[in-house]
């Protein structure tokens, strides 16, 4: 990862260099070693690069995830039922003159 790749990682994840560092628990001067990272001033912590590509990786699931859960709620909200109230009483009662009539459905 480059640190214009890292920079962008971070902007992706909606988070400054001190809210990062934050995260991360770096303590006073993480914010400063980040900007470092990102302008090249010094090497990129590998770690740090694959820890913020599991967070990018992350935040893309959950927003899969998000994606799915509000198109299964349209789903169910568009579907019609498979029978109207009048259609599933007529069946029950049908079911049930069937059993009166010891008939086996």
């Amino acid at each position: 990862m480059t640190p214009l790749q890292f920079l962008a990682a971070r902007k992706t994840l909606g988070l400054s260099q001190n809210d990062l560092a934050r995260v991360w628990g770096m303590g006073d001067n993480g914010g400063r070693t980040i900007r470092r990272w990102e302008n090249g001033e010094r090497p990129l912590n590998p770690v740090a690069a694959f820890a913020i590509q599991g967070m990018i990786d992350v935040a893309a699931l959950e927003r899969a995830n998000a994606r799915l859960v509000e198109e299964t709620i349209a789903l169910r909200a568009a579907a019609r039922p498979l029978l109207t109230d009048e259609e599933d009483e007529a069946g029950t009662r049908a079911m049930v003159d069937l059993e009166l009539r010891g008939d086996v459905w």
